[in-house]
């Protein structure tokens, strides 16, 4: 399909004015119906919701578009209204959200779903009939693309000389927000808050259109006035803002404009020569006259990330998380180049990687919980936190229901098991997973054995004496943790998913553990995605810590390790500092800033879950993701195999990651030959200790 160019407009204040006829200008009317006739697509973009569909027709009339972006991109429809993309408010996010807001008593609220606008109590009366009062079991008893929100008295719900929503209001619902993950927008009238499902922005409607239909992004202009435009504008390749947008939404554009009383847009459009590329003579266009092209060009990151393969969906994801983070480092170009080279290695290159393996592991936890309801799943930090944090979004109601995290690193579970040791015998010598033993402080040994107990009884697991079923979720590598709890949990059902596994010879329960992109058994060749087309003796390296390394140490998150157990939470302060293993001189300048390295270590992590996030949206709207998954992570499994060789390796990939893994650790030692671990595997301890209860009975 040949790229098409676009013509993205907001409408209300932008091509149509507040007040008086509120019609579009005859010179906006005539530059888009002109640029249409050139093959240009013409794409409305507004909060109007899908009921007032022939409203916005009318608008259009003698210009027509090909399709329209509708509540503030929850919904898209083509040019005759039919719905071609569309998402939701859940009806437990509904539940939720109505019942804060009915609390508050102050806080007018309705729904928007399928062409009616259902009203709670104190929501204005109407004689639309597509306007309709509703008891608050009806407005939240099946999915709706839109909340409203505003104070009940008319007189309080009058904006501030700030331009901001009535306080109240904007108090309530910033809680909501925070306790579904919707979004939030002011609507620009009587204090109006509008209330969307997440991932309905303006921006991510037009990149999913852009796929849709075809559009070059880079080639496309887009206009508006609010907040809820800021994105579109970063995502296209001119944003405009209008004359008196607020200030977010003017320095989010490429330029801005007069107002929609005086028909600016269309005078913008009179100069805009697609053919050419609309940003070929912008230093030309300026000084026009006063109400064109009077700013200078600021896409300090609408033009990130744009480049390459990446489709607009992509784009509009990561120029959205760039603005999220861009004011937490400093503010000088090193740092903020490495935040935008982190982001982007991670989405490209981590996060595919892991989504495709968590939906593999997704498959096998349900059908444990299906077997066992009792089944609980407990992802085991640092490393295997982004894990629970992807199986939330690929399913969040499994999440809830069957969930656990936990922090617990291979210390605090040494320190729990030598307390446990002073009154009970272990099952096994378990060798190489006792190394830290020596390592512990004596004095932080008395007390362990409950202090962590306790804070794990939290968090999913019985009593060490009871009964049930656990699945711990790690990223690699031979389930240390894993084999020192189910010591002292001894009558527990306890298996281990990893990302990577490679048995150890003094593993008392290699079975009940899987590697789900790499299985390595002792003296069998090791299996898994990893190591397709590798050579015998790759294969082995591939679960050496070189490899591996290159995948955990860029998402652990910006929290360190954990020194101890306290009241039941783990003890952990942030680091921003580099790893003392790594060479300074081997780390580009901007992950050298303690608060930029802090900051990324953070937005690691939020881009492994955005992208978790568009994966999902494909998956629910039946859209095709496993090529692209597939793709990603042979990219990422080829790119740790060359780093940790010393072998030419992508950029940024290299640079990224010699900020989180110290060099020492290219060429590391290799795994044991099949042959070795079979002749350590001789010396394992194999016949088991019966040890008493901790009731004292056998």
């Amino acid at each position: 399909m040949s790229s098409a160019s676009a013509i993205v407009p907001d409408l209300d204040r932008s091509v149509i004015p507040h007040g008086g006829a509120r019609e579009m200008g005859a010179r906006t009317r005539e530059q888009l119906a002109r640029h249409r006739e050139e093959d240009v697509l013409v794409i409305p973009a507004t909060g109007r919701e899908r009921r007032i569909f022939d409203g916005i027709k009318r608008a259009f009339t003698n210009v027509g578009f090909d399709a329209a972006i509708l509540s503030n991109g929850a919904e898209i429809v083509d040019s005759e209204g039919n719905l071609l993309r569309q998402l939701t408010i859940s009806p437990d996010q509904l539940k939720t959200s109505i019942e804060q807001l009915d609390a508050d008593g102050q806080v007018a609220f309705a729904v928007e779903r399928d062409g009616t606008r259902l009203c709670g109590p104190g929501f204005p009366a109407s004689q639309n009939p597509s306007i309709r009062q509703a008891s608050l079991v009806e407005l939240y008893s099946e999915p709706a693309t839109k909340m409203i929100a505003f104070h009940s008295d008319a007189e309080e719900a009058r904006l501030d000389h700030s331009g901001k929503p009535h306080a109240r209001v904007n108090s309530i619902v910033a809680q909501v927000v925070a306790r579904t993950s919707l979004i939030a927008a002011f609507a620009g009238m009587r204090g109006r808050v509008d209330i969307g499902p997440a991932g309905a922005t303006k921006a991510m409607a037009l990149a999913w259109l852009a796929e849709y239909l075809g559009i070059d992004i880079q080639n496309s202009v887009a206009f508006g006035d609010s907040p809820t435009d800021d994105d579109m504008l970063r995502l296209v390749g001119l944003g405009i803002a209008m004359g008196d947008a607020s200030a977010s939404t003017k320095q989010a554009a490429d330029l801005i404009i007069g107002n929609a009383d005086q028909d600016a847009v269309g005078q913008a459009l009179e100069h805009i020569d697609f053919r050419k590329g609309v940003r070929a003579n912008l230093g030309a266009r300026r000084g026009i006259n006063s109400t064109f092209g009077n700013t200078p060009l600021n896409k300090s990151d609408g033009g990130r990330f744009s480049v390459g393969n990446r489709k607009p969906t992509e784009t509009a994801f990561l120029q959205r998380l760039f603005k999220q983070y861009k004011e937490r480092v400093p503010p000088v170009d090193s740092a903020l180049n490495s935040l935008e080279e982190s982001i982007g290695v991670i989405w490209d290159y981590h996060a595919p990687f892991l989504v495709e393996t968590a939906i593999d592991m997704l498959k096998d936890m349900k059908a444990a919980v299906e077997e066992d309801p009792s089944t609980k799943v407990v992802f085991v930090g640092r490393d295997g936190t982004i894990l629970g944090a992807i199986i939330q979004v690929l399913d969040e109601k499994f999440y809830k229901d069957h969930c656990e995290n936990i922090v617990m690193p291979r210390k605090e579970a040494e320190k729990m098991l030598q307390d446990y040791e002073k009154i009970n015998k272990t099952y096994h010598k378990l060798g190489q997973f006792r190394y830290q033993a020596g390592e512990v402080d004596p004095a932080d040994v008395p007390g362990a054995f409950i202090r962590t107990t306790d804070y794990l009884a939290q968090n999913g697991f019985p009593a060490p004496d009871e009964p049930g079923s656990l699945i711990l979720v790690d990223t690699s590598c031979k389930a240390t943790v894993p084999v020192l709890l189910s010591q002292v949990y001894r009558h527990v059902k306890m298996q281990t998913f990893l990302i990577v596994f490679r048995e150890s010879p003094d593993d008392p329960k290699p079975e009940t553990r899987r590697g789900y992109a790499l299985h390595h058994r002792l003296n069998q060749p090791a299996t898994g995605k990893m190591v397709e087309g590798l050579s015998p003796e790759d294969a082995r390296y591939a679960s050496s810590p070189g490899p591996v390394a290159t995948l955990e140490h860029p998402i652990t998150g910006p929290l360190g390790q954990v020194s101890g157990i306290r009241n039941g939470v783990p003890i952990q302060h942030p680091v921003g500092e580099l790893d003392p293993k790594i060479r300074v001189s081997d780390v580009s300048p901007g992950y050298r800033h303690p608060e930029a390295l802090l900051t990324i270590k953070v937005s690691n992590l939020a881009t492994i879950v955005s992208y978790a996030q568009r994966i999902k949206d494909k998956m629910d709207h039946g859209e095709p993701y496993q090529e692209e998954l597939a793709a990603g992570s042979r990219r990422m499994m080829d790119a740790m195999m060359s780093w940790a060789k010393d072998q030419p390796t992508p950029q940024p990939f290299s640079s990224m990651v010699q900020a989180f893994v110290p060099t020492s650790k290219k060429l590391a030692q290799l795994s044991p030959t099949a042959a070795e671990l079979v002749a350590r595997q001789q010396t394992m301890v194999t016949k088991p200790v019966k040890f008493p209860r901790l009731g004292g009975q056998p």
